[in-house]
């Protein structure tokens, strides 16, 4: 997990459950310290949230979400000239397996055609993307006040991505 810096305004209206697969991150993080050095996510983290839930049960905060938003390394490869989707791949078929009906908003930046390719092989129109333009030290106010909004989908239903 990125630091997914719109988790912090989604709490304010839901419940959002942050994941992430390494422990001492999660633990850092349940105790208010951020990964990053940026003030505001620092404010944020010493707020008491009820809404805000760092958990370590993926399959239990899966399966009570209604949205996935996935934030995960797509580093470029020079080599390949491409972007590496190897773990936004695998976090996108594991997190199927666990919710069909999930919607996924993936936040990772990814080549032309990827989110087609996917949906295709997942067989579900349920995986939107809509990339973050953030700002080293000023992720939480980018992502609260952005330059742009970019939602790549074609069905009226998961337009409603829009209104989060």
């Amino acid at each position: 997990m990125l630091v997914c810096p719109m988790r912090y305004y989604l709490v304010e209206k839901d419940q959002v459950f942050a994941y992430d697969n390494d422990p001492l991150k999660m633990m850092r993080l349940k105790n208010g310290q951020s990964p990053i050095d940026e003030p505001l996510i620092i404010h944020e983290l010493k707020k008491e949230n009820p809404n805000l839930l760092f958990t370590d049960e993926l399959k239990k905060a899966i399966s009570l979400s209604d949205y996935a938003f996935i934030c995960v390394p797509t580093n470029f490869s020079e080599e390949s000239m491409t972007f590496d989707t190897t773990t936004l791949e695998t976090v996108l078929h594991r997190l199927f397996r666990m919710n069909k009906a999930i919607k996924a908003v993936i936040k990772s930046t990814v080549p032309v055609g990827f989110t087609k390719r996917i949906r295709q092989q997942l067989k579900t129109e349920n995986i939107v993307f809509s990339p973050e333009f953030l700002r080293e030290g000023n992720s939480l106010e980018d992502s609260r006040y952005p330059s742009r909004i970019v939602i790549g989908e074609n069905t009226i239903e998961n337009m409603a991505i829009y209104q989060l």
